[in-house]
This record gives C-alpha cells, sequence and structure tokens, in this order.
C-alpha cells in the first residue's frame, strides 16, 4: 500500500482522514526499532550529522510541532492550538527579552557624546567583547540546530519507552509549509533577539564608566539570551525534557571523520587533532572582537 497523496495548505478533511488511517495500518513505513549497536552503526554508514536541540522551551516547541505533530498536511486549528498550549512560555520569553533590551537600548548614551569609550582601554573592551560573543555563541550554535532541525531533517531517533536498550528511527512527513511558518514563528525572532542584543549589549558595555562595570554589564546583558532556557526548569515537566533534549535529528550536513580513544594507546592523527581542536572558533571570536572595538575606536577616537 503506498503513501496517500495529499496537498500541502487546504488539505480536505477527507484526504486527511485517508492519511491517519494509512499512517495507522503502517506504522513500519515511519518507524523502526534498532538496538544500540545496529543504530550506531547506521548513523556511521549514514555519514550524516546528528545533532540535538537546544535546552530550551523553544527546542521543546519544535520537537513538539514536529516530532510530536508529525503529519503529511498542515492542520491549521491543531497547530494554532499547539502553538498556544504548547507555545505560550516561548512568546512569553520573547516578550520580556525585547522588553529588557529595549529598555537597555534607552539607557545606552550615544557613542559620539560619551567619553567612556575613548577613556577605557582597548585592550580591555578587546577582551571584554570577545568574552562577551563567547557567551553569545552557544545561542548562536542552538540557532543553527534548531534551523536545521526544522528544515533540513527528514529522520529523528529517541530511546524506546518499551526498551530502553532499543532506538525509535522516526521517518518526518511534516508538509514544507509547516516547517517554514515553524522557522518564521521561532528562529527568526530568536535571529532578531540574538543580533539586537548583541549590539545593544556592546554599547551598553563599552560605554560603561569603570572597570568593574564593563565585566559586570557584559554578563548582565548577556543574561538575557538564557531566559529560555531558564523557563525549562520553571515551566517544563522532566520527562518532556529527557524526550525534546535527548532525541537526535539526522540533517542533510555530511559529518566530518572523528576519532576517540578505544583504550589502546596510539600515536596523535591529524584525524585526533581534527576532533579535538577548536582553533578556528577561538580564531573567528578574537578576529571579529577586535574588528569591532577597532571599528568604534577609529570612528569616535580619532
Amino acid at each position: 500500500m503506498t503513501e496517500p497523496r495529499v496537498g500541502s495548505y487546504g488539505t480536505s478533511g477527507k484526504d486527511l482522514d485517508a492519511q491517519e488511517r494509512w499512517r495507522m495500518n503502517n506504522p513500519a513505513i515511519l518507524s523502526q526499532i534498532h538496538d544500540k549497536n545496529s543504530f550506531e552503526e547506521l548513523r556511521r554508514e549514514g555519514k550524516k550529522t546528528w545533532i540535538n536541540l537546544p535546552s530550551s522551551v523553544n527546542g521543546t516547541l519544535i520537537y513538539f510541532l514536529l516530532v510530536e505533530n508529525n503529519s503529511w498536511a498542515f492542520e491549521t486549528w491543531p497547530y494554532i492550538t499547539s502553538l498556544f498550549f504548547v507555545g505560550t512560555p516561548v512568546f512569553v520569553t520573547f516578550y520580556l527579552q525585547f522588553l529588557l533590551l529595549i529598555t537597555i537600548w534607552a539607557s545606552v548614551p550615544n557613542y559620539a557624546e560619551d567619553e567612556n569609550i575613548c577613556k577605557t582601554s582597548g585592550w580591555v573592551q578587546w577582551a571584554v567583547m570577545g568574552n562577551f560573543m563567547i557567551i553569545l555563541s552557544p545561542s548562536l550554535s542552538s540557532i543553527l540546530n534548531e534551523t536545521l532541525c526544522i528544515l533540513r531533517t527528514s529522520r529523528v531517533a529517541f530511546q524506546s519507552e518499551d526498551d530502553l536498550d532499543n532506538m525509535v528511527l522516526y521517518s518526518l512527513k511534516n508538509d514544507g509549509f509547516k516547517k517554514y511558518l515553524t522557522f518564521f514563528l521561532i528562529v527568526v525572532p530568536e535571529t532578531i533577539i540574538l543580533t539586537m542584543l548583541f549590539y545593544i549589549g556592546s554599547g551598553f558595555i563599552l560605554t560603561s564608566e569603570s572597570m568593574g562595570d564593563i565585566i559586570i554589564n557584559s554578563v548582565a546583558v548577556a543574561f538575557i539570551m538564557d531566559i529560555d532556557n531558564f523557563c525549562v526548569e520553571a515551566f517544563q515537566l522532566e520527562a518532556v525534557s529527557e524526550r525534546s533534549n535527548g532525541t537526535s535529528w539526522e540533517t542533510t550536513w555530511n559529518t566530518e571523520d572523528q576519532r576517540l580513544s578505544d583504550g589502546i594507546p596510539r600515536k596523535v592523527d591529524n584525524i585526533l587533532i581534527a576532533t579535538f581542536t577548536n582553533v578556528k572558533k577561538v580564531s573567528s571570536v578574537i578576529i571579529l572582537s577586535a574588528m569591532w572595538v577597532a571599528g568604534i575606536k577609529l570612528m569616535y577616537c580619532l
């Protein structure tokens, strides 16, 4: 029996009923059970990158919409109710983050009129901006992972409820319109907030009066981006967090060769070094923070 052909947006109720009957009668089409050894072998043979959603209410909402509510066609009302009952913490978080950023922005003096930018040592500002970028980098990685999970994933894997030693490999059949709408409602606002946080936060830090204020303000501003992580502890059931965080998503990205110790002493080679190295990321932070501080100094202090 072949998969029923249904449209994307506005599919009729009759087609949706046929789709649901097909799904119930053919569970093996969507899910397969693997023991952990066969699953790891499947991952190695596939040579694709597997990632996890961030431990945040944003990640939980994405998981719910695309995995728990996995469907061939976009259904408007179930999607709206899911956004309300599951996504309320996400949108409240966006509101709080935006409100805090606007409030901080109002207190940041004009660069051209503030003397602290030029008075404070550029070396100190460079170090603090580098630290600020390091603090924000997990948020950037979360946005990238969320984007890949929504737009570039067709299969997920999670632990079987019946046998914890087995993994369920589950195919996602979500409609393209649903994926792009999810991306627009969750990832786009998160990206805008992160961009605002970097721009406003850097101004708030560089115009601080004393050395202590510079350091404290850099940590305080970065805290805003972690509100969605704290909401997990405040509002979310532990079982929900474990499933959402523990689900692995197979992306379309090819994996790089990696190697870890198997308990047998071996010589250090390029693959082992590549597995552990972070030189590119560290260099990027150093260069970008230097360019940001130097650009502001050149613009307003000369």
